[in-house]
């Protein structure tokens, strides 16, 4: 078949580019994402547009930037929210431009998509409704243009009849990573609704499917409105491939997107038959294998977007219509990767020299750390390294030999991708006719050898233009090797190995072993309280796949968890840690700490228990209970305190406990055997049973409802005895989408399934997810600022 889901993407948008030429374009952040990984400015340009500027941030000067002789006269915005959750952006820049004659909206959201979401008050007609709405909110603002082009506000007054909005659907607002791999974008409307809340059963965080729905999804007010975002893109997407799909689901979450995908694809069904191509889609929860994403395995792809730097996340804004049962959006962590310029060697290459210091003044990465900003703490380089914040990108799909080298990468370990960019830089220096600086070694390529290759190949300017993906793609690789987080994601993934021994052989407790790493933390160590919070996700998991049962009291006893929560308590208050959970306590615990620093200068603790004995209070009643820090602290003393992280850690340990049931429930089939020391993930058992077309444990057909007539209408008479349920192993096409989440490891563990039966070669298989998970996304969906609590 041959998909290039990049090339799907841009032509989707080149449908519409007689509508955008001459027009300046506004993208949120959503879309923004979107066009990065579609090719960027050179693939946008090429649509005829003036300029492009972002909605969020519209301004007057922008029709300065778009000015070609002539005034602006056209408008055209691009959106991947909601038009109810956009609708304050695109009245800004309405007001901002009052000489425009047409306004166009493009959004990624469809009619139908609008009227089956929650949070927005559009019906079945959305598209007219929010015209009629964004009219009468123009007449209410005033809008006035005078004869000389100067603009002012004025009181209500009718807009002109020469005055055109047109609201059209473009679908695939979707950020292709390869031909074969996509997520969504961070600030889009599907990846902005929750997957589930506390009102939906057992619940593991807003942005991960819940473990069971059960019963609890029958009434149609109660579906997550992720869930039904899902649903619509995914019928959209098979629509652009023009594929006829069988949907099936491994999941409660993914059962109940399966059904929306198959009613809405029956139509389809009925007016193609069988002159469309088949094709199987495969949705899985990601609640069913939590252990995957969460540990630091050696892949590529994983330690590259967990060394690099990303753009500071932003907090989506509370929607003004709320009632009440709706949920509030939820923050991605944005998909826009940043390769440093300059290399960490510093008599190394100098690579694609652009300014150093910021555009404009004023600007700096400190300023946009504010409240509506988030910080990835996934990020190995400093925090007021601006040079970084400016470099180039991870995406080069403008490059089409780029974007084949990266794709080539995304199931690789570290040592097998070092070699291949070794064989790339050998072979671009024989075309360049230049000598190879270091001679060839066995194994896995050294920084320094790194560096030496890419000072040779940028030695000269014009080399450095004709070869700067090879380049991106090294200093991203350099990052790897010798960037701060690569002795932390080595210590991690050693502690992982360890914990997976322990469920193997018996041996001491998870809990004991997570309370002797939480005791051995220290200021200048290896391990931080977050990566321990982390190997807890990872040891709680593995303990509830070995539990036969999966308790709802957790699968330690009481007094492990006791010892744990208290060695978690005083590492909290011993020391500073960047800790989401804690998110709520930040003020009181910043006054803590800063005051045992403050102690410790003045002359540590033994001076200050010196001192209090020196006291009139023979009695000793001040130093009963933390009496004394009370005091000492003011209204928040250091007991009551130590009362809320307790508390707060309780509710840490209660999602632990959801998180060992969630794997309890997958099938015992699925499970990990004791002879395997390092287990395989779920997706790698998934499709090793799929290319060996046997079946697979707990895998749900979707039937549509044409083929349900079959089945019950002319059954009774005999003739629907025969129909067989199909196998995913059968097409030459798989689609499979991971709900809340796919990461770098499960890229690699579904081509080594593929690998591990000749013949399946020729199956094209499609991956895709909501997000891209790093171990630290892991942590803060389920126990940080993005979690249930």
């Amino acid at each position: 078949m041959g998909v290039d889901l990049v090339r799907e993407c841009q032509r989707c948008l080149a449908q519409v580019a007689d509508e955008v030429e001459g027009g300046l374009l506004y993208v949120d952040e959503g879309a923004g994402e979107s066009l990065h990984y579609m090719g960027g400015l050179p693939f946008v340009l090429q649509l005829g547009i003036r300029a492009i500027c972002s909605l969020e941030n519209a301004s007057p000067l922008d029709a300065a930037v778009a000015w070609q002789g002539g005034r602006l006269l056209k408008v055209v915005v691009l959106t991947a929210r909601l038009l109810s959750d956009a609708h304050r952006y695109v009245l800004r820049c309405l007001r901002c431009h009052p000489n425009v004659k047409k306004c166009t909206i493009f959004t990624s959201v469809s009619q139908e998509g609008h009227s089956a979401c929650l949070e927005t008050p559009l019906g079945h007609n959305a598209y007219q409704e929010y015209r009629s709405l964004l009219q009468q909110d123009l007449q209410s603002s005033g809008k006035r243009v005078s004869l000389d082009g100067s603009f002012g506000w004025s009181e209500s007054r009718e807009i002109s009849d020469d005055f055109e909005i047109i609201i059209r659907h473009v679908p695939l607002l979707m950020c292709a990573l390869a031909p074969n791999l996509f997520v969504l974008p961070s600030g889009g409307a599907e990846a902005e609704s929750p997957l589930s809340d506390l009102k939906s059963g057992p619940s593991l965080g807003p942005g991960l499917p819940p473990i069971d729905t059960g019963v609890m999804f029958d009434v149609d007010d109660r579906v997550p409105s992720g869930a039904s975002l899902l649903g619509h893109f995914l019928h959209q997407l098979t629509s652009q491939l023009d594929v006829k799909v069988d949907v099936f689901s491994l999941g409660p979450l993914a059962h109940l997107v399966g059904n929306l995908v198959t009613d809405l694809s029956s139509s389809i069904v009925l007016d193609h038959g069988s002159q469309r191509k088949s094709a199987g889609l495969l949705l899985v929860d990601r609640s069913l294998d939590l252990i995957t994403p969460t540990c630091h395995n050696d892949n590529f792809m994983d330690r590259v977007v967990y060394s690099l730097l990303r753009r500071p996340t932003v907090l989506p804004s509370s929607r003004p219509q709320m009632t009440g049962n709706e949920s509030q959006p939820l923050a991605r962590k944005p998909m826009d990767f940043r390769v440093p310029t300059v290399s960490r060697r510093g008599d190394a290459s100098k690579i694609a020299e652009f300014p150093l210091l910021p555009l404009m003044t004023g600007w700096d990465r400190k300023a946009q750390k504010d409240p509506s900003h988030g910080h990835d703490d996934s990020s190995g380089a400093a925090e007021d390294d601006i040079g970084q914040m400016m470099g180039g990108s991870l995406a080069i799909s403008w490059d089409r030999l780029g974007l084949f080298s990266l794709e080539n990468m995304l199931d690789k370990s570290t040592k097998d991708a070092t070699l291949m960019i070794r064989k790339w830089f050998h072979e671009a220096l024989r075309q360049e006719k230049q000598p190879v600086p270091v001679r060839a070694r066995l194994g896995a390529m050294t920084p320094g050898e790194l560096a030496s290759l890419q000072a040779a190949l940028s030695a000269k300017p014009d080399m450095t233009i004709r070869h700067v993906d090879l380049l991106q793609v090294a200093r991203a690789m350099e990052e790897v090797l010798s960037g701060d987080k690569r002795s932390k994601w080595e210590a991690v993934s050693s502690a992982e190995k360890i914990l997976r021994l322990s469920v193997n052989d018996g041996s001491q407790s998870i809990a004991l072993q997570l309370s002797d790493m939480v005791q051995q933390i220290s200021h200048d160590g290896m391990l931080d309280l977050s990566d321990v919070l982390t190997l807890a996700i990872v040891g709680y998991a593995l303990a509830g796949e070995a539990s036969p049962k999966g308790l709802s009291s957790g699968p330690f006893a009481w007094q492990e968890e006791a010892v744990l929560t208290e060695s978690l308590v005083d590492a909290v208050m011993k020391g500073r840690s960047d800790l989401g959970f804690s998110e709520r306590l930040k003020r009181a615990l910043d006054a803590h700490w800063k005051k045992s620093e403050g102690n410790f200068t003045q002359g540590g603790v033994e001076e200050k228990n010196a001192e209090k004995l020196t006291t009139n209070d023979d009695d000793g009643w001040g130093e009963w209970e933390g009496l004394e820090e009370d005091i000492d602290d003011g209204d928040y003393g250091e007991t009551q305190l130590k009362l809320e992280i307790r508390d707060r850690l309780q509710e840490v340990m209660s999602v632990l406990h959801c998180v060992s049931r969630a794997r309890a429930r997958l099938p015992v089939a699925l499970r990990s055997t004791e002879e395997q020391v390092f287990p395989t993930g779920l997706l790698q058992q998934v499709f090793s049973l799929i290319f060996a077309k046997a079946d697979v444990p707990g895998l749900h057909h979707h039937s549509s409802s044409v083929g349900n007539f079959f089945k019950s209408g002319l059954g009774r008479f005999g003739l629907g005895q025969r129909l067989q349920q199909p196998k995913l192993g059968d097409y030459r096409t798989i689609i499979v989408f991971v709900v809340g989440g796919i990461s770098g490891s499960e890229i690699r563990e579904i081509k080594e399934a593929q690998m591990g039966h000749p013949g399946s070669e020729s199956v094209e298989v499609l991956m895709g997810g909501t997000t891209f998970l790093t171990p630290s996304d892991m942590r803060d969906l389920l126990l940080g600022s993005h979690s249930r609590s």
